[in-house]
């Protein structure tokens, strides 16, 4: 082990980024042991699993975003009056940062930023979000734009609206 330190020392076999985490596994292989070595190479891997899932939801939540209004902008409606539909726009979900990392993280929502606690399984925030203080004011003011000037853009179908039906289905189920 002493000379494999030396000849690493003197001439590294790789360079740049992987070259030094090469040589730091190996470091950690030569004085800790092969049980230690699996045990940071298993854990840098879990840190770039859980910093890569959990940064970009993390961060739509400081920016006061939900991934529908940033997936499909101006593609979500909701019906006001019988077949009557008003856009939902960007911001319209916005609870705030601190409602927002607590529908995320839970109830528990600080001690899971620090601790590995567990925070609660909420449904509710993904199948039925609420709406902001600003979107509900939206909406109350176009539906009663809606009741006063009446309708004044008619569309005939989804696709006027920029949906995907998808494909025909026949009078046997079948796709036409």
């Amino acid at each position: 082990a002493p000379l494999m330190r030396k000849q690493l020392a003197e001439k590294p076999f790789l360079t740049g980024l992987s070259g030094m985490l090469a040589s730091a596994l190996l470091e950690v292989l030569l004085s800790k042991g092969m049980e230690i070595m699996f045990q940071t190479i298993l854990t840098v891997v879990g840190l770039i699993a859980v910093l890569s899932m959990g940064f970009p939801a993390l961060m739509l939540a400081c920016n006061n975003s939900t991934t529908l209004e940033v997936t499909f902008p101006m593609k979500e409606y909701v019906q006001i009056k019988p077949q009557v539909y008003c856009p939902l726009g960007p911001g319209f979900y916005s609870l705030g940062i601190r409602e927002n990392l607590k529908q995320i993280l839970g109830t528990r929502w600080l001690a899971r930023l620090f601790l590995p606690v567990r925070g609660g399984v909420e449904l509710r925030h993904g199948i039925c979000p609420r709406a902001g203080v600003e979107g509900s004011v939206a909406l109350r003011d176009r539906l009663r734009q809606v009741e006063e000037e009446g309708v004044k853009n008619e569309v005939r179908s989804c696709q006027e609206l920029g949906f995907n039906p998808g494909p025909q289905v026949g009078v046997f189920g079948n796709v036409v």
